[in-house]
């Protein structure tokens, strides 16, 4: 009978332990992310949430921080208009009349507001409507109809990690609010992923106006990630992230966001869209 060493038997039994981890995604759960899940599909499919992936009109990518509906009687009068979306970009990431684009499907909206003074901008995104005939088989003369279907192409979720699998998915967002004091909390980049190391400190000089700041330990932002959602663990919304640190200077790992309040003064006919 053949015998098995003690060092390959202890390798063996590492290595179906580490599979384990791995499946039950214990290790995927750390908070650095693999650059495919920054990359990841998801962030480029319909329908949109704060994470996707989309990009300008000189095809530079930026993130969506949130996903808004417009609220008051005349902007819900139709089905068309209680399906419209709009999607909160950083101001930086194109400028007013400039349409917006989703990697793999085109241009899926135009830039309708830009702030003067915070670095917000809001993209129209029109739903989907599909048209096609219903006929009554069991009628002498089978009348037949055309069916509309309105579908939003956004909704008001964000694309967090989950406490349980460790793997990202889309969560509802729930509501807005400020940072905790000792609040450990998150960004969902386009370009670094996600990321829930950051704790809230005072911005260094040279950050824009209406701008909070934040510290990450190890993990900094980079291009493509601005305009992405700044939020809880469990979905809360903070901001939208405005500008990260120099790369060469002391403020590398701290960014700054715009709170979310800071939209809401200046566009008060908007609130968080539904989750579906």
């Amino acid at each position: 009978m053949t015998r098995v060493s003690f060092t390959n038997r202890r390798t063996r039994l590492l290595a179906a332990a580490l599979a384990v981890l791995f499946c039950s995604g214990l290790i995927t759960a750390a908070t650095t992310p693999e650059p495919a899940e920054a990359a990841a599909d998801f962030r480029k499919a319909f329908p949109i949430a704060a994470g996707s992936s989309v990009y300008n009109s000189r095809h530079q990518p930026c993130t969506v921080g949130a996903v808004l509906k417009a609220n008051g009687f005349f902007a819900n009068i139709t089905e068309v208009q209680r399906k419209t979306r709009y999607l909160v970009i950083a101001g930086h990431c194109g400028n007013n009349g400039q349409d917006i684009g989703l990697e793999g499907h085109g241009v899926v909206g135009r830039i309708i507001w830009e702030s003067g003074d915070a670095d917000l901008a809001i993209v129209r995104v029109d739903p989907s409507v599909t048209h096609r005939p219903h006929c009554m088989p069991n009628s002498q003369l089978h009348n037949c109809t055309i069916l509309t279907t309105v579908s939003p192409l956004a909704t008001g979720r964000i694309f967090l990690r989950s406490a349980f699998s460790g793997q990202p998915r889309s969560f509802p967002i729930q509501g807005t609010g400020v940072p905790g004091a000792d609040e450990s909390f998150c960004t969902s980049g386009a370009t670094t992923g996600i990321n829930c190391n950051w704790s809230s400190v005072p911005l260094p000089e040279g950050f824009g106006a209406h701008q909070a700041g934040a510290q990450s330990d190890g993990l900094f932002l980079e291009g493509g990630d601005s305009g992405g959602p700044v939020a809880g663990r469990a979905g809360q919304l903070y901001g939208i992230i405005a500008r990260m640190g120099n790369d060469l200077g002391p403020a590398r790992d701290i960014m700054s966001y715009t709170p979310i309040a800071r939209l809401f003064q200046e566009q008060s006919g908007y609130s968080i869209a539904p989750p579906n």
